[in-house]
């Protein structure tokens, strides 16, 4: 099964279009900043996204460490923010914690499915 960006979208105002624009300068920015010439659209740039996919993408140490990183700052959440005295006292605060560790684990089950069918 292949998914795509709206198989992950669960919140109903987020404008999609706008996100991918966002994803898309991103990844041109982060081209250039890790010193690949020549980030812009020309000859080259499939080729850049290909040796950054080769890196990062599904089946790769890159995607791993992504994974590994979504899970420890879940973990984190738990120990240090949702078992806080502030968010003991406070459910609103309480319930905060637990919606965000709730969508970074919607995120790790995402990266493990794209990992997965990778």
């Amino acid at each position: 099964m292949t998914y795509g960006i709206k198989d992950f979208i669960y919140e109903p105002n987020v404008d999609v279009e706008e996100v991918e624009k966002e994803r898309q300068q991103s990844l041109s920015e982060y081209m250039y900043s890790s010193g690949k010439e020549g980030a812009k659209k020309d000859s080259r740039h499939l080729e850049m996204i290909q040796e950054v996919h080769d890196l990062f993408g599904p089946g790769t140490k890159g995607m791993h460490e992504f994974i590994d990183r979504t899970h420890c700052i879940q973990t984190m959440m738990g120990e240090l923010l949702e078992l806080h005295p502030s968010a003991l006292i406070s459910a609103p605060l309480f319930l905060q914690v637990r919606n965000v560790q709730e969508h970074l684990m919607k995120l790790y089950t995402m990266a493990n499915a794209i990992n997965e069918q990778g």
